[in-house]
């Protein structure tokens, strides 16, 4: 019984573990845009910026210019599935419904091009 506590104990503490890097690797790429705060939950990042209301173009630039770029950059997204970008009161913002697993695609098309959008517009849905 005594060797089941901290074995139960390990095993909870596990999942906040290996949430620790994407989610500091996540707060880091994301500093510019100044959030109120970044958390990962099974999966889905969820990004509150300071703005009372989040436009598509900032949509677009923490995708492409946070998330993406930081993998395109060597950081490690893989546990992140989906990707919540909120206003400031959390009640208005977009979701990206394939994560961090299209980043290769999003990386590779051209900025500004009608491919980038449609690849982003095509997985994104309304908060």
């Amino acid at each position: 019984m005594r060797k089941l506590i901290p074995l139960a104990l390990l095993a909870a503490m596990l999942p906040s573990v290996l949430a620790a890097g994407p989610l500091k690797d996540a707060r880091e790429v994301l500093e510019m845009w100044a959030p109120k705060s970044v958390t990962l939950n099974n999966g889905t990042l969820t990004v509150v910026l300071p703005q009372r209301r989040i436009t598509q173009d900032i949509y677009t630039g923490v995708l492409t210019a946070g998330l993406c770029l930081g993998q395109a950059a060597g950081k490690d997204f893989s546990a992140i599935t989906e990707l919540v970008v909120l206003n400031q009161f959390a009640r208005q913002g977009y979701v990206f419904e394939r994560g961090a697993q299209d980043c290769d695609r999003i990386n590779k098309a051209p900025a500004g091009s009608n491919t980038l959008r449609l690849i982003i517009l095509g997985a994104t849905h309304l908060y």
